[in-house]
C-alpha cells in the first residue's frame, strides 16, 4: 500500500542531494516537513475503502518515518556542508 510513498521519499531525497548548493536550507526544510506530513496520514489517507493494513504495510509505513529520518540529517549534513565550505 505504501511503495509508492516510499518511492515519493527517496525521489525527495535525491532531488535534495542533488540541489546542494542550489536549495537553500529552508527550502529543504519545507520538503522534509512536507513528508513528514504525507508519513504522519499516509494509513488514513492512502487506505483503500474498507482495507485494513497488513503487517508487510505497517512495516513499509515505518521504512517511510526512517527514510525522512535519513532525509532530514542529510538536509542538516548539507547545511554543515556548505557552512564548512563559506569558511
Amino acid at each position: 500500500m505504501f511503495k509508492r510513498l516510499i518511492q515519493n521519499l527517496t525521489w525527495d531525497y535525491e532531488f535534495i542531494a542533488r540541489g546542494r548548493g542550489i536549495l537553500s536550507k529552508e527550502e529543504m526544510d519545507l520538503i522534509v516537513r512536507g513528508d513528514r506530513t504525507k508519513v504522519k496520514h499516509a494509513d488514513v489517507i492512502m487506505k483503500p475503502v474498507d482495507a485494513t493494513p497488513s503487517k508487510d504495510d505497517m512495516i513499509d509505513l515505518k521504512e517511510c518515518s526512517l527514510i525522512v529520518d535519513h532525509v532530514e540529517q542529510m538536509v542538516e549534513w548539507i547545511d554543515q556542508l556548505g557552512r564548512a565550505e563559506i569558511v
